[in-house]
């Protein structure tokens, strides 16, 4: 039976079975009308809901994120509704939403997973709800603006999080992980790596040490790790940590493979071993497509990095070629003033400086530097590495 018409049938008893005197007794078990009618409702919709959640379940280990995205807005219907009735059904809510949104941001649907999250996060702050369950959705939309590029807000999401939070709750180590990316993201490495370490202890304290969540952390330590040491055989310490709890991990772990994938081919590439970092790149370029198609936003990273790869190489054509494509996804998934933008256009402009077209070169320069300081302003180091090269000969 659909959903419509299971709650359509709860309609008709609701209407049909207890329209009489509501305040009296009228059964053996103690309850009135009202009561009574609220409990098989609730027992209907509760039926229905455990069949949805079966399905979202499914489908996600599936990777079926359109279906597994179908089926979380019918359970969150369902439990508005319970809500309503018995108000311990609105943490549940919080967290399908939070499913909701996670998923909503893996298709590249940013501004709905904000506008998603930022709609309930009001709502649930009207209702003074568990403080784990409104962190966990500061700490999501956080995520998403930072994926989006708006490192300033997500930073500020990020802190609502830490505020509400205990330090005991299963989510806090998400918070500080988000922190540490956007200090990575901003430069301010030791910052970064200082909320990583942190993050990595909490996570230990509540999951364990090979927990898929440890595994996730030791990814973006190995990669401050090169940051800070430039240093890939220690960067790969960490990395084959969490390769090996992957590896025995019996649920879906696909984003920390993709993730893992992608660092293998790039320390390998720093490790000149290009043979080795191709095939690591194009198991995270195949995986990204054979999950979530050939526009996703975590292609991008895949083309810049091969596009890196064969410049070295000096395949320059090549290179031009997969810088390309990392700007047509980047343009399509998140506009023209996003820092992937800059990032590509720069790497467009080294090359272009490598063939001796200058004023190619500089057309490029141009507009990562335009995009750079719009971002970050001009003393980031970033943006004055921009700058240098804008200027050359």
């Amino acid at each position: 039976m659909s959903f419509l018409a299971v709650f359509i049938s709860c309609i008709f008893l609701y209407v049909e079975s207890f329209g009489q005197n509501e305040t009296t007794p009228q059964n053996n078990i103690g309850l009135t009308h009202t009561e009574l009618r609220d409990s098989l409702y609730l027992d209907s919709l509760k039926a229905h809901y455990l069949i949805l959640g079966k399905k979202i379940e499914e489908n996600f280990k599936l990777r079926k994120l359109d279906l597994s995205l179908v089926y979380c807005k019918e359970a969150s219907i369902l439990l508005d509704t319970m809500s309503i009735i018995d108000t311990i059904y609105v943490n549940e809510l919080a967290e399908l939403i939070f499913l909701q949104g996670t998923i909503t941001k893996l298709k590249g649907e940013f501004t709905l997973a904000i506008n998603l999250f930022n709609e309930y996060i009001a709502r649930f702050e009207k209702l003074n709800i568990n403080s784990s369950t409104l962190g966990l959705l500061y700490s999501n939309l956080a995520n998403v603006y930072l994926d989006n590029g708006d490192f300033k807000l997500s930073m500020e999401k990020n802190m609502k999080a830490l505020e509400i939070l205990p330090d005991t709750s299963c989510y806090y180590y998400s918070v500080l992980n988000g922190i540490a990316n956007l200090y990575e993201v901003t430069d301010n490495l030791a910052e970064a790596n200082r909320y990583y370490s942190l993050s990595l202890a909490n996570v230990g304290g509540i999951y364990g040490s090979n927990s898929i969540q440890s595994a996730t952390l030791l990814i973006n330590k190995s990669k401050i790790e090169f940051k800070l040491t430039k240093n890939a055989n220690t960067s790969l310490i960490y990395l084959d940590s969490a390769d090996k709890i992957i590896k025995g991990y019996k649920g879906v772990a696909t984003e920390q493979l993709i993730l893992i994938y992608n660092h293998y081919g790039f320390l390998y590439s720093e490790l000149k071993r290009t043979d080795s970092a191709i095939q690591y790149y194009m198991k995270a370029h195949d995986l990204i497509i054979k999950v979530h198609g050939e526009e996703h936003f975590q292609l991008s990273t895949i083309y810049r990095n091969l596009s890196n790869l064969y410049r070295e190489a000096y395949q320059t054509q090549r290179a031009m070629d997969y810088i390309g494509k990392a700007i047509t996804t980047d343009k399509l998934n998140f506009g023209e003033n996003h820092y992937n933008m800059a990032l590509n256009y720069n790497n467009m402009a080294s090359l272009f400086y490598d063939l001796k077209e200058r004023k190619k070169s500089k057309e490029y320069y141009s507009k990562a530097y335009a995009i750079m300081v719009s971002l970050f302003g001009k003393d980031h180091s970033e943006t004055k590495l921009v700058y240098d090269n804008l200027m050359s000969d």
